[in-house]
């Protein structure tokens, strides 16, 4: 008798994989801004390949107002290689990616994103784990 009480409820209850929230807005908007910020320092610099990336995980983040930026860099000649451009692509991988571990905890895609980003043991044993 019980269970012919308790079954019903439990098809009310949502699934555990269906229970994920979505992505955090707040962490996007600031993923987006990361990249478009990088991409316009690349600009200055004249790094178009590098800016052209950054434009593009800006967009995947849900960046606005990228297209205007997309273009100017499209029609940049590109520059000679910069070495504050090392320095500074360290410091926004690691940033990117301390965001993109935030998201990871709503869809195991930004935790690739974050592994892909700035790779590390940790990083990787998470991508691990959620594959199981």
């Amino acid at each position: 008798m019980r269970r012919a009480l308790l079954l019903p409820l439990l098809a009310l209850l949502p699934h555990p994989a269906l229970a994920k929230d979505g992505p955090d807005p707040k962490t996007l908007e600031k993923v987006a801004k990361v990249w478009t910020d990088y991409a316009r320092w690349l600009k200055e610099k004249g790094q178009k390949d590098e800016a052209l990336l950054a434009i593009a995980r800006a967009r995947e983040a849900g960046g606005k107002d990228v297209d205007a930026l997309a273009k100017e860099v499209e029609a940049l000649e590109a520059a000679d290689a910069d070495p504050a451009v090392a320095k500074r692509r360290e410091e926004v991988h690691k940033e990117a990616a301390k965001l993109y571990d935030r998201l990871g905890k709503a869809d195991d895609a930004w935790l690739l994103r974050a592994a892909e980003t700035e790779p590390s043991k940790a990083r990787i044993g998470k991508l691990a784990s959620s594959v199981k």
